[in-house]
């Protein structure tokens, strides 16, 4: 009859179930039902608007003045896997796109077809290098 300290079974009283706390999504309809919330000081909420796809952080300082941040949301889209031989391909036809590119008289503006550092070497009429003309 008496256990004392012991924990009594009574077989009379029901099993009590664990209550699970509620879980809710909370919505509001556009910026004027945010800026009319009311806060606990010192909380938090995520809310979702349902006129537009944005999410509403409102937090609350130690007084209950409510501040209120939107952020965009969007859907989420799978990106293609990313194809290394198909790169590869491109990267050729790009290489020999610049490598078959002749640079013309164009690029030059004298009618002679570019050289590189060799123009630079290349004597002038008079004997001397376009380095040592002065």
């Amino acid at each position: 009859m008496f256990n004392f300290g012991y924990p009594q079974n009574n077989p009379y009283q029901a099993p009590q179930a664990n209550i699970l706390p509620q879980q809710q999504v909370v919505q509001a309809n556009g910026k004027a039902s945010i800026d009319a919330l009311r806060m606990a000081p010192n909380s938090s909420v995520l809310i979702m608007d349902k006129t537009a796809p944005i999410v509403w952080l409102c937090t609350s300082d130690g007084l209950g003045n409510v501040t209120s941040l939107p952020y965009d949301i969007v859907p989420h889209v799978e990106q293609a896997p990313i194809d290394v031989n198909g790169l590869e391909e491109r990267v050729k036809r790009l290489e020999e796109r610049i490598n078959a590119k002749s640079y013309d008289e164009s690029a030059r503006g004298d009618g002679r077809a570019w050289q590189g550092k060799a123009d630079a070497q290349q004597p002038q009429s008079n004997g001397k290098s376009a380095n040592n003309a002065k």
